[in-house]
């Protein structure tokens, strides 16, 4: 089973602003501030930027999750930024996994813009190999990733009012 994830960002700058954004350590402090343990890494090579958090989950999971899963659920996602075109486009690469499950989510991102409007565009799946319990892991997992987007935009606005 498969479930689809689809999300949408919208920024009120340009992409290259917001492209520089998603991997600005001082953003990223921003996006994980409300997360206790949360980490954050970034690295280029040849002009590839990956960005890597590490945090806990941040909902309440149900029973029969926990039985799976576990008390403490460690989410990892990575974005694997290509260059910034010069047409203000950029695709990335996300995945997200869950530490010791067999839980995977990958996605692409689209970043396109204006001069005063970027988007992120969103779509992948999320896919959890427990039979039976699999569908609705999904589903609570699905939920938890818009939760995470939502804290993305308001970090990105944030940082944008002080930055930008």
């Amino acid at each position: 089973m498969t479930t689809q994830l689809s999300a949408q960002l919208q920024f009120s700058a340009k992409p290259e602003v917001v492209y520089a954004m998603l991997q600005t350590p001082s953003y990223l402090e921003l996006k994980i501030a409300d997360i206790s343990n949360a980490t954050f890494n970034v690295s280029s090579d040849t002009g590839v930027s990956t960005v890597t958090v590490t945090r806990n989950w941040v909902g309440e999971l149900p029973a029969m999750a926990r039985k799976f899963l576990g008390d403490e659920v460690i989410i990892i996602e990575e974005q694997v930024w290509q260059p910034l075109q010069p047409n203000g486009t950029a695709t990335a690469t996300l995945n997200v996994s869950i530490d010791g499950a067999p839980v995977q989510v990958s996605a692409t991102m689209d970043l396109r813009g204006t001069d005063s409007l970027t988007t992120i565009t969103i779509e992948g799946n999320v896919k959890v190999a427990i039979p039976i319990f699999g569908s609705k892991a999904e589903e609570i997992i699905a939920n938890e990733l818009s939760s995470i987007m939502a804290q993305e935009q308001s970090a990105g606005d944030l940082w944008l009012a002080s930055n930008a």
